[in-house]
């Protein structure tokens, strides 16, 4: 018995609409999904671009202090320039003082004491024991000590110098901040391990998350100076020859070690020039902890890592063309006609 024509079409039309509940949850959920997922990506992507500006940041101002360190040493080389106005300078005269970078051809007084060689060696070694006291502050603020913590060194220098840049006041950011090789290595590592065993390591309490690894002290060399019309120099001046004490340091001028040579205190940066070579310089890595809104993986870790360098041709600490290898390691120059502390900083290349 076949059912009337209008029968059917009811049948049909309540099948249909049993379809139509189904279909729409399964778009619903579809559009849910998507909607997560897109929100998750802007998330992820978001905090990617947050946690490298947040590493070019720490490694900019990093090297920036140390920029400014080379910069008040050079600052005392070019004073001892100008020990009179330039107007009154007489590079002939034997009873005037020599700029530093005229002192090994001036004509000091010939006698057996030369009691004026004296009196110069012991005001450049004065303004040598300031420089050493200017670079042995710099050097705490950027926690190159032996380990010792306090509030205006070790971390707590960090902090006080990298205070501007809000985006560390994130309980979900971790900095490693470092300026040598090695230093390098140990923040990759500690970097690992703090993902590894992530969930305890984030958030933050307190102000802690600045750590430094392997701060090294800027390199500095501290050039001898020869006084050739008496065939001795400002150190022996200064203490008398076959008297100066075991490791003392030598009395004349300071300059910035490029290379590094002496303890291996710079770091391969990759430079505009496209060059991997060593550099005066920081680097920063850091991990931003994001929770996105999933229930299969919440807590996402996402890296950045930074590094920025001292100009070596934005200012002038040495006559060019001069470096040579020195006696006792490492390199000697000659000093140039005049100081120029105008170094400056730049990122560098992304590796």
């Amino acid at each position: 018995m076949s059912l009337p024509h209008s029968s059917g079409r009811r049948m049909r039309r309540l099948g249909e609409r049993g379809q139509f509940i189904p279909m729409t949850y399964m778009l619903l959920f579809t559009s849910v999904f998507f909607l997560v997922a897109v929100i998750n990506m802007y998330m992820v992507a978001q905090a990617k671009l947050q946690a490298q500006n947040i590493a070019d940041a720490v490694a900019l101002a990093v090297a920036a202090l140390e920029a400014k360190s080379i910069n008040v040493v050079m600052d005392r080389d070019e004073w001892m320039n100008h020990m009179y106005p330039d107007s009154q300078i007489n590079k002939n005269n034997k009873n005037q003082f020599p700029g530093i970078s005229d002192a090994a051809k001036h004509p000091f007084a010939n006698s057996s004491d030369n009691p004026d060689l004296q009196q110069y060696a012991q005001l450049v070694n004065t303004i040598n024991m300031a420089q050493t006291m200017f670079q042995a502050a710099y050097n705490r603020f950027l926690g190159a000590t032996d380990g010792t913590t306090g509030q205006n060194y070790g971390p707590g220098g960090l902090s006080a110098i990298l205070h501007e840049i809000t985006a560390l006041n994130d309980a979900n950011v971790r900095v490693m901040v470092f300026n040598t090789d090695d230093g390098e290595s140990k923040a990759a590592q500690h970097q690992q391990d703090l993902i590894n065993n992530g969930k305890a390591n984030f958030p933050i309490t307190g102000s802690d998350n600045i750590e430094p690894q392997g701060m090294a002290s800027v390199p500095f060399v501290n050039e001898e100076v020869h006084i050739q019309n008496q065939n001795e120099t400002l150190t022996e001046a200064l203490y008398g020859k076959g008297k100066v004490p075991p490791g003392t340091q030598p009395v004349g001028w300071m300059r910035p070690d490029w290379s590094g040579s002496k303890d291996h205190s710079t770091l391969k940066v990759t430079t505009g020039a496209g060059q991997n070579s060593a550099q005066i310089g920081a680097g920063a890595i850091v991990i931003k902890h994001i929770q996105l809104m999933s229930p299969f993986f919440r807590d996402v870790y996402l890296t950045a890592e930074s590094k920025a360098y001292v100009v070596k041709d934005s200012g002038l600490s040495v006559q060019p063309g001069t470096l040579r290898a020195s006696a006792t390691g490492g390199t000697t120059g000659d000093p140039p006609p005049h100081f120029f502390p105008t170094y400056y900083v730049k990122l560098g290349a992304r590796s």
